[in-house]
């Protein structure tokens, strides 16, 4: 499965500024106009159907692609070489869910992840996927949990998870370390 992997935008700050302007100036025309029309109110809610239409894309930018095999990892950016990171050589995978956003009509869903090495070294990369490709992303991370990699996931608020579920009961807890012989 291929992922895409992002940075933030150096325009991120430029753009977060511009966008406070156009609400501040947006606002102090719909407060001294005569009267409360749409067109006036559409005004103020501009910024906001441009953070909704395009945000998500004007904050990050595509560097390169993270290729989740049965066998490895592979890092391929944009500017570097590639790198084959071999399952033997994972001491511990680590995915923090860092948002999910809905854009253009679709979730992405955004992920630091932290591929500890068994030398110690650490990659963090941030990748993003489509919600389509979530059911693909969950197929090939319990192909991971069989595979016995220690794979640990994270929510927004840093609550554990297994496949994207939280909230588990102690009893379901178990039998999936049971299971997938792993330590929560």
């Amino acid at each position: 499965m291929e992922l895409q992997i992002i940075q933030d935008s150096k325009l991120k700050s430029t753009i977060r500024i511009f966008l406070a302007i156009l609400t501040t100036v947006s606002l102090i025309i719909v407060i001294y106009s005569d009267y409360l029309s749409i067109k006036s109110i559409n005004v103020f809610f501009l910024p906001y159907y441009i953070i909704i239409l395009g945000g998500e894309y004007f904050l990050h930018k595509k560097v390169g692609h993270l290729s989740l095999n049965n066998d490895n990892i592979e890092i391929k950016k944009l500017d570097e070489d590639n790198e084959t990171i071999l399952h033997s050589d994972i001491k511990e995978l680590k995915l923090y869910v860092k948002k999910s956003t809905y854009f253009f009509f679709q979730t992405v869903f955004v992920y630091n992840i932290i591929i500890v090495l068994n030398n110690e070294k650490e990659k963090l990369l941030v990748i993003s996927f489509l919600r389509k490709n979530k059911q693909k992303f969950l197929s090939v991370l319990k192909n991971y949990y069989k595979k016995e990699i220690n794979v640990k996931e994270f929510g927004e608020n840093g609550d554990r998870q297994f496949l994207k579920k939280s909230n588990l009961s102690y009893k379901e807890i178990q039998e999936i370390k049971k299971e997938y012989k792993i330590t929560w």
